[in-house]
């Protein structure tokens, strides 16, 4: 008779996903990672606390007045256009007055914004304020939001007491509280949060690929075709992760014109990266 014994836990989320078993799997799961999971959530309940709690009323009282200087005020202007026209602001002719130019922010921020504010507008006396309420809490969501890829982040790289720590960190780190506190109502918090969440798919990636030396020669077009058509059958969970980590990419792409910054940022680690290969016989 085989010997049984208890599963042992498994990580966040990947376990999730993995298991079987409908509810009975989840119920599984929740047993052995209910106390990350419930530090994870007090972690970002704290994090929207501290970007709120002293700003919401301040904000509402006033018709949802905005910090951030000019930025938070435009980025209102063009969530107005969204909501009245249904279409991007592509060409401003209060820029640059009378000739106009064009409006040189991509449009995936101020959407996530004026979508969810027509969706809700049934709940508020004018669509202004609905357009208002969203406008002021999308900061502090996705700020305190982007606790939890920092904590997968971590977790990935350190272990699960780094990433709860580093989540911990970043709820109550100044720097970052300045750029998401309710009022400051600008697309920084949204984009970091699709910028970190682009490491931890790229991490997880490099991690679960499987190095072999799938072409054998690059001079030969009959061993580049079969060797790239091997490693893409072998290497789904690490080609998933890539496309999700573009997937990511391409929503900091789509809200902010600096994204050179990351992929700088990614370059740089691939050069290294493919330095380090060479020295250990690696296929890049």
């Amino acid at each position: 008779m085989a010997e049984t014994r208890d599963d042992p836990p498994r990580p966040l989320l990947s376990g999730l996903f993995r298991m079987g078993g409908g509810p009975n799997g989840f119920v599984k799961w929740l047993g052995a990672n209910w106390a990350p999971l419930a530090m994870l959530v007090f972690i970002f309940l704290m994090a929207l606390f501290v970007r709120s709690f002293f700003a919401f009323e301040m904000s509402a009282e006033n018709d949802y007045i905005v910090s951030g200087g000019s930025d938070s005020y435009y980025w209102r202007r063009i969530i107005d256009y969204h909501v009245e026209t249904g279409e991007s602001l592509y060409w401003d002719y209060l820029i640059n007055f009378p000739n106009g130019i064009r409006n040189p922010r991509p449009p995936f921020y101020s959407m996530s914004v004026a979508v969810p504010a027509v969706a809700a507008s049934g709940l508020f006396d004018t669509m202004s304020d609905s357009v208002g309420f969203m406008f002021v809490w999308s900061t502090a969501f996705w700020g305190a939001l982007t606790v939890i890829p920092v904590y997968f982040l971590g977790k990935e790289t350190f272990g699960r007491r780094a990433g709860l720590i580093a989540a911990f960190l970043l709820a109550l780190m100044p720097s970052h509280v300045q750029r998401s506190v309710l009022s400051n109502a600008d697309h920084d918090a949204f984009i970091l949060f699709f910028i970190v969440l682009t490491f931890y798919f790229m991490l997880k990636a490099v991690k679960v690929q499987q190095h072999s030396r799938w072409v054998s020669t690059w001079r030969n077009r009959s061993s580049i075709t079969s060797g790239l058509s091997r490693y893409f059958s072998e290497s789904k969970t690490a080609v998933l992760y890539a496309l999700m980590a573009g997937t990511s990419f391409g929503c900091v792409i789509m809200a902010w014109v600096g994204f050179a910054y990351v992929a700088v940022l990614m370059l740089a680690y691939l050069l290294v990266q493919v330095l380090l290969n060479k020295f250990k016989n690696i296929d890049s």
